[in-house]
């Protein structure tokens, strides 16, 4: 067998390969048209992309293991797949998080009775999930950097002189694993959940964003106030909707000193019980 016939056999094999992963995921969308079938969809739609090179790669490693190829060559084609499918790997292993996430919190649509849960798993499955995707990235980077021989004996030399280098990269990046730590301790604890009405340094707004490192709250004049993560878990602000979720608020009604106060009381009780909002 000549040298292009067997580039012929690896190339073909990868093209059937992600033939058949087009087809399969054809055929699930089909099936996955109905209404119920949220998680499906969320399924295709967040594998896709990873699977579309994983399945076509993993194929073409196999048959150039097996293709008879020169010894350069081969090494150079499996080093440049395995690339691939780290790579690969590493981006469908994040989108595996959005899965879950859509799975749990699809079982909440439309449950106007329990939004104070609803809130609480969304907020920690919203901070894991990025947690998740700087993991998958450091992962991905690292796996693609151990295939190099070169990159190994550098990392071993790093690992000799990590004494210093830690100490000087450690204080360096004192305030973002600070802010790091502090939001996982908000998806653990939840002082504050998405959505949630908070009042920080005399801005009042909701929750609107929480990332790892800052949260993004929606002042009532359509500002974004920009805060440090770990400023909130180190000093003290007001959450209006810890539990439960409804919003109190005040009246004042300027009156002379001589209104009657019990008559006042009176009609204010007819007036709230008149309202179909009115929940006692």
């Amino acid at each position: 067998m000549s040298l292009i016939q067997a580039l012929a056999i690896v190339v073909g094999v990868l093209v059937l390969a992600a033939i058949g992963q087009g087809a399969s995921y054809f055929v699930l969308r089909r099936r996955a048209a109905e209404p119920r079938q949220a998680v499906a969809r969320s399924f295709i739609r967040n594998t896709h992309r990873p699977i579309q090179l994983l399945l076509p790669f993993g194929a073409a490693a196999v048959a150039t293991a097996i293709v008879p190829l020169p010894g350069g060559l081969r090494a150079d084609l499996l080093h440049a797949i395995s690339i691939a499918l780290i790579l690969a790997g590493s981006w469908l292993l994040v989108r595996l998080t959005y899965i879950l996430e859509d799975a749990l919190l699809v079982r909440y649509q439309g449950d106007a009775k329990d939004t104070l849960r609803a809130r609480q798993l969304e907020t920690q499955i919203h901070v894991l999930r990025r947690l998740s995707v700087a993991v998958g990235a450091v992962i991905g980077i690292g796996g693609v950097l151990l295939t190099f021989p070169q990159a190994r004996v550098a990392g071993a030399g790093l690992l000799a002189s990590a004494g210093v280098v830690g100490v000087i990269v450690g204080l360096a990046l004192t305030p973002i694993v600070t802010n790091l730590a502090a939001g996982l301790q908000i998806a653990i604890s939840q002082p504050i959940r998405l959505d949630d009405v908070v009042v920080v340094n005399d801005y009042w707004g909701r929750i609107e964003e929480i990332h790892l490192t800052y949260v993004v709250i929606k002042v009532w004049d359509l500002k974004r106030v920009i805060v440090p993560v770990s400023y909130l878990t180190q000093n003290p602000f007001e959450n209006w909707t810890r539990s439960p979720s409804n919003l109190l608020g005040y009246v004042y009604i300027e009156v002379d000193y001589t209104m009657p106060v019990e008559a006042l009381r009176e009609h204010l009780g007819e007036v709230v019980r008149a309202s179909p909002d009115w929940d006692g």
